[in-house]
């Protein structure tokens, strides 16, 4: 989705042109890399550059994103500090996929209440 914003092929090109388009800071996951370790990046727009490394579970998932995205806003909310907040977002994440659920013939669903 970066990539696909910027038309920028580097991640850290992508990021960097999402920080000059106004945005204070930048995640992105690499779920649709490939790769063996899942791979987040974020860049807090202060030069900064965190990478978090998760190892790849088995399956495609649909709402990781949407729960990523939820669970970061509510820790953003409580004034959690942002690399810790991205921490606690990703580690919640990753448990919910893992505990992740099939139903019918579609993608696992995030088991939210692991």
């Amino acid at each position: 989705e970066a990539r696909r914003l910027t038309g920028c092929e580097k991640l850290q090109d992508a990021a960097a042109s999402l920080l000059d388009k106004g945005a204070g800071s930048v995640l992105i996951t690499g779920t649709d890399e490939d790769t063996e370790e899942v791979i987040n990046q974020l860049f807090p727009g202060d030069g900064q550059h965190h990478m978090f490394r998760w190892p790849r579970l088995p399956h495609t998932y649909h709402g990781s994103g949407c729960t990523l995205a939820a669970r970061l806003t509510a820790e953003l909310s409580m004034q959690t500090e942002l690399v810790t907040a991205v921490e606690k977002a990703q580690d919640y994440t990753w448990h919910s996929l893992e505990k992740a659920e099939k139903v019918g013939q579609g993608q696992w669903l995030p088991n939210r209440f692991f």
